[in-house]
């Protein structure tokens, strides 16, 4: 159960493109902020609830 854990957390971390944050960032202000907290929610709860946090975030941005 660990090992796929860290598996999962792993493969998740791979798809946060860390080196585009700053270019992205400077286009898109809002882009970097929700992509982080969204990452941020998934680690520390569950991939359910860190989604439903950054839907909520992009959706109030836009908004």
């Amino acid at each position: 159960m660990v090992a796929s854990a860290g598996l999962l957390v792993h493969a998740g971390c791979r798809l946060v493109p860390v080196r585009e944050l700053r270019p992205l960032g400077r286009e898109h202000r809002g882009e970097p902020v929700g992509l982080v907290v969204t990452a941020s929610a998934i680690a520390a709860g569950n991939l359910f609830e860190g989604v439903i946090v950054g839907l909520a975030l992009v959706v109030a941005e836009t908004a």
